[in-house]
């Protein structure tokens, strides 16, 4: 029997197996443990049954949130192509049982051995959820799902037939809910909490757990004709109450501190920036978004998915990922860029003016030991199908000090190289000397909020990283006033610091491309800033 360590909140977690519950807790916590166990119960608990792992994109699905679940998974015992399929009808001599409920399309759909089938519902598709009748769902990173999607589109779906599971005493799980998420820090999450957080009964958990640890000690106890009454007793009523019950938690790293040691603590109390080591390591609250240098950025207005699913593969592999997977592209158009340049990390940000819209297509990065040439060359490799081998080259009086990025040549000159090498055709925009920060807040500000200039919007996908730059990038005030703190920028990179791709270089280079968009748009528009 494979055993697996559980510290006291991922215990008090699969002792209570509410039939509802949110769970919020900090990095490094082991979220993916509770994950796997809700999916592996509720496999168990009701063989045939439908559920569903609702994403906020199948790219997404594929890439993170599904892979570290399996991993979950694996370490309790359960493995592919044994114990469930992906993608596939089973083949016969597995020997799998046959679901309820079969989907026309298996394409996202894990099959289990047991008939029970998973299918990954993506809110990048409306009505993805569509004529299916859902047993129980789950939902990892879950504030990155937009809950209007859920209520509108997923919620009215969870109601499957109770024919086969219509005993709350067998089946305390039947349309539950579980989500999975650390703690949002931007407003479109916090529905998690709002929604949630007063459904949590700590009474009735307390006495779920106080009968579950009785069954325990009784499953060991020697066997006698009270153990066997007693336990068929709480056997039923402990499920009568999970499935009446909500379970509701914010839990820090300190649960589990034996595994991560004190040492991390300390470090990232060190090295973070504030905001995020109360986030992401206290798991403590973020109400408000004063002090932040895009504050009027929202994930719901300002950003989308543009992939074409046909173009992912099946099987939850690595995927090999180009433009051709975007549908957010204009082909026959160039495509703008900006960069930042540095000797710890070289950003370079891609985008189209799409009418009165500044898309930012996709962003790139290097670290370490790759510089700008090599970050020019992911561009170029993931747009070489691309039609219109042409760039619009934002740039500023930085790029052309010689010897900063490569010895002997300028910023400038490397861009030009390296695009020319790769068959791109480059035209330059040259705006010269670093904007005032007050002035380039004032603009991107309003672009945010839709009352001047060019409306930013981000590919939800293909800008990650850029995008939690985006909103952990705070202000400070110094003697000219207010301005992005970039204090982080220079401190080494470790297991426990913010790493680079977070920090505010990236949206250094977002800001240039923006800001030269808008002041020189390479469409002949008539955006402006003055």
């Amino acid at each position: 029997m494979t055993q697996v360590y559980l510290h006291e909140g991922q215990l008090r977690y699969k002792l209570n197996s509410a039939k509802n519950s949110v769970n919020i807790c900090s990095r490094r916590w082991g979220k993916s443990y509770l994950v796997a166990m809700r999916i592996m119960e509720n496999v168990l608990e009701m063989p045939g049954s439908l559920g569903v792992f609702v994403a906020s994109s199948f790219r997404q699905a594929h890439a993170r949130t599904l892979p570290s679940a399996l991993m979950a998974m694996e370490s309790f015992g359960w493995h592919r192509d044994i114990h469930y399929v992906i993608g596939r009808k089973p083949d016969k001599r597995l020997g799998f049982k046959d679901p309820l409920f079969l989907p026309s399309d298996l394409k996202d759909t894990i099959w289990f051995a047991n008939g029970t089938l998973m299918v990954i519902v993506s809110q990048e598709v409306v009505m993805s959820a569509n004529s299916m009748t859902i047993h129980w769902l789950v939902g990892d990173e879950a504030k990155g799902l937009d809950y209007d999607k859920l209520s509108n589109e997923i919620f009215p779906a969870i109601g499957g037939s109770s024919r086969y599971f219509n005993d709350p005493s067998r089946f305390p799980h039947m349309w539950g809910i579980h989500f999975f998420t650390d703690m949002p820090c931007n407003k479109e999450g916090l529905w998690l909490i709002k929604k949630y957080e007063k459904s949590y009964h700590k009474k009735l958990n307390d006495i779920i757990i106080s009968m579950e640890w009785e069954r325990q000690q009784l499953l060991l106890a020697q066997p006698t004709t009270y153990t066997a009454k007693r336990l068929g007793y709480i056997n039923s009523r402990i499920n009568l109450l999970r499935n009446q019950a909500f379970y509701y938690q914010e839990r820090p790293i300190f649960d589990n501190i034996k595994v991560v040691g004190t040492d991390y603590v300390k470090r990232c109390k060190r090295d973070l920036p504030q905001m995020v080591f109360r986030t992401s390591i206290l798991c403590r609250r973020v109400d408000q978004v004063e002090g932040m240098f895009y504050m009027n950025f929202s994930m719901k207005l300002h950003t989308y998915h543009a992939t074409d699913n046909s173009k992912l593969n099946d099987g939850y592999k690595e995927q090999r990922y180009d433009c051709l997977c975007d549908t957010d592209i204009e082909r026959n158009k160039p495509i703008a860029i900006s960069f930042d340049y540095g000797a710890l990390i070289n950003w370079l940000v891609a985008a189209q003016i799409q009418g009165h819209t500044h898309k930012t297509l996709k962003s790139f990065f290097t670290k370490n030991k790759q510089r700008l040439r090599e970050v020019i060359q992911l561009f170029c490799e993931y747009y070489e199908p691309h039609i219109n081998k042409t760039v619009i080259y934002y740039y500023d009086s930085t790029a052309l000090a010689t010897g900063y990025v490569e010895v002997g040549h300028s910023a400038y000159d490397i861009v030009h190289d390296e695009f020319r090498k790769h068959g791109w055709v480059v035209k330059d925009f040259y705006l010269g000397n670093p904007m005032e920060h007050m002035k380039k807040h004032r603009i991107i500000d309003e672009g945010f909020k839709g009352e001047e200039n060019l409306f930013p919007m981000l590919n939800k996908d293909n800008n990650e990283e850029l995008i939690q730059a985006i909103m952990l990038t705070e202000m400070k005030i110094g003697e000219k006033g207010f301005r992005k703190d970039k204090s982080g920028e220079k401190t080494p990179e470790s297991d426990t610091n913010m790493p680079y791709e977070l920090r505010t270089d990236g949206t250094d280079a977002w800001d240039t491309n923006f800001l030269g968009c808008n002041n020189m748009p390479y469409d002949g528009g008539g955006s402006m800033w003055v």
